[in-house]
Order: C-alpha cells, then sequence, then structure tokens
C-alpha cells in the first residue's frame, strides 16, 4: 500500500521537472539519480520510505526525510515544507 504524500516535492535540475508524489516514487528516485550520493539523510529517508509503504500514518515523516535527502545530494527541491 503506497498513499500519495499531502502535497508532491517538485524538483527542476538540468532542465527536468521532476515531481514525487510518494514514497514509492521517494525510492525509485534515490535508487536512480542518487545511488553514488549515500549520506545519513539518503539512509534516513530510505528507511522512512520504506516504512511508509505499509504504514500510511508514516507518510509526513517519509516526505520530510526526502525532503532532506534530496537537499543534502544538492538537489533543491523548488516549492517549501
Amino acid at each position: 500500500m503506497c498513499t500519495e504524500w499531502d502535497s508532491p516535492i517538485i524538483m527542476k535540475w538540468d532542465g527536468e521537472t521532476t515531481v514525487i508524489h510518494n514514497a514509492r516514487e521517494a525510492i525509485h528516485f534515490l535508487e536512480g539519480q542518487a545511488p553514488t550520493r549515500r549520506g545519513y539523510l539518503y539512509s534516513l529517508a530510505r528507511r522512512r520510505c520504506e516504512a511508509n509503504l505499509d504504514a500510511p500514518e508514516a507518510s509526513k515523516s517519509a516526505r520530510l526525510a526526502f525532503h532532506a535527502a534530496v537537499c543534502e545530494i544538492g538537489m533543491f527541491p523548488q516549492e517549501r515544507l
């Protein structure tokens, strides 16, 4: 089960826009876009997003952790929390 986040995270980089709506998309993004940039926040985001796959109530913490991980790797989201 994967629920949509309250609001998506929108990133613009390299002339493209990427919109992340839920934990499944966030995990896919982290695996594909940040495979060699794995810091503490990346690991935290992976754990929180994986937990959110089974627990809809964990969506806020998963979204916040993903936002932080994206900032950690230098891809700054275009929206506010």
